[in-house]
């Protein structure tokens, strides 16, 4: 926050400290979601506080991606952090997120999102093939993804690798926080590659990232309301009242 006069004075910085930042977030939050006016603070605004510089309230308000990277000990690439907002509820964004077999139809570079498996109503295999740049081979792998909710009663995925080609550790999670009709959607992703060349490729990495998430929102924005989006729903419906949703996926015993 800057203190000033329109012309010519010299910008004066305010004390900028973690009260100010939860100040600020609470602020945004009075403003996008009604639910806060009754004294209630949204445990992502909490977070927001936290972690968040000035310059990252306004990236999310305008749709930007807030990234937040922590470097990891011997990996060549770094755990990634991001936020940003989705123009549809947190129900619609996580129903596209689970439509495995639909990921290969709108996510650029992926060439099979199969289920193979579902070892639970919640809890799923699928088979992926991702183009990698090149000199990398094509990157094939099979992620595990849990759907639960957490200690918020905010809808929540996890994932892990079963099998990889090209990583030798992959796990992440994301969550879907209600924002006014919209939602704050935080992903975390850890990447640990194999190939001695992925160190060049780390600022190509976050890039693909980020555009894979923008993928993400516009076909959420895309379907929310459609009949489509309706049957992605069912998705969800079916893992939690304990069905199985993928008939690809055949149950373990």
């Amino acid at each position: 926050m800057l203190v000033c006069d329109f012309r010519g004075a010299k910008e004066v910085p305010f004390p900028y400290d973690r009260s100010m930042k939860l100040l600020i977030a609470l602020i945004v939050s009075f403003t996008i979601s009604p639910a806060f006016s009754e004294g209630l603070v949204s445990p992502i605004t909490e977070e927001m506080a936290k972690v968040f510089k000035k310059k990252d309230f306004k990236t999310l308000r305008n749709r930007g991606f807030v990234v937040k990277k922590k470097n990891i000990n011997k990996s060549a690439w770094p755990e990634l952090t991001i936020y940003f907002t989705v123009n549809a509820s947190p129900l619609e964004t996580l129903a596209l997120f689970i439509a495995y077999e639909h990921q290969k139809n709108y996510v650029p570079g992926l060439i099979k999102s199969d289920v193979i498996k579902q070892v639970s109503p919640v809890e799923v295999y699928t088979d992926y093939e991702m183009e990698m740049p090149w000199p990398l081979s094509n990157s094939k792998y099979v992620h595990a993804t849990v759907l639960k909710k957490n200690k918020f009663d905010i809808f929540r995925v996890d994932w892990k690798m079963i099998e990889s080609n090209s990583a030798d550790i992959v796990k992440g999670f994301a969550e879907f926080y209600p924002r006014d009709g919209k939602t704050i959607f935080k992903y975390r992703s850890f990447i640990n590659p194999k190939s001695f060349l992925a160190g060049l490729f780390k600022k190509t990495m976050i890039k693909d990232v980020k555009t894979s998430l923008s993928a993400i929102r516009n076909e959420a924005e895309r379907v929310k309301g459609t009949p489509q989006g309706k049957e992605f729903i069912k998705l969800i419906e079916l893992a939690m009242s304990g069905k199985y949703a993928y008939p690809n996926g055949r149950p373990t015993k």
